[in-house]
């Protein structure tokens, strides 16, 4: 996770993303910056680096939204730790509000998630930021 945020520091922005391999060495990172486009989300970023590593774990500062859940369970990611959950962010940033848990619970993929991973250290990110 650390990897992640710093990351997310070196794109100025409160994303960054990781991607662990099955050794356990890292093979992408990303951020997003504001000029990527509102699709360039730092999960994205990075699994479109590993289309077909698998199996795969990701490492991000913030709780996957709905676009990058989506894309992590279509990847068939099986395991996802995350920083800051969505209803913290909201108070720094506009979110749309679905947790990445409902996306699973309702998928054809399974996917473990982990919340909460250095919080503080991801929330402070976003509090930076804002």
């Amino acid at each position: 996770m650390q990897l992640a945020i710093d990351t997310a520091k070196s794109g100025k922005t409160p994303f960054g993303a990781v991607v662990i391999n099955e050794a356990g060495e890292y093979f992408a990172r990303f951020n997003t910056t504001s000029t990527d486009g509102p699709m360039a989300h730092a999960e994205i970023n990075a699994l479109n680096a590993c289309v077909n590593s698998s199996p795969i774990t990701l490492y991000t500062t913030a709780e996957p939204c709905a676009m990058c859940m989506g894309s992590i369970l279509w990847h068939k990611v099986k395991t996802v730790y995350f920083g800051v959950d969505i209803s913290r962010i909201k108070k720094y940033l506009p979110q749309i509000d679905v947790p990445a848990e409902h996306l699973v619970r309702n998928s054809f993929a399974p996917c473990e998630l982990y919340s909460g991973l250095l919080s503080e250290e991801c929330e402070a990110l976003f509090e930076d930021y804002a």
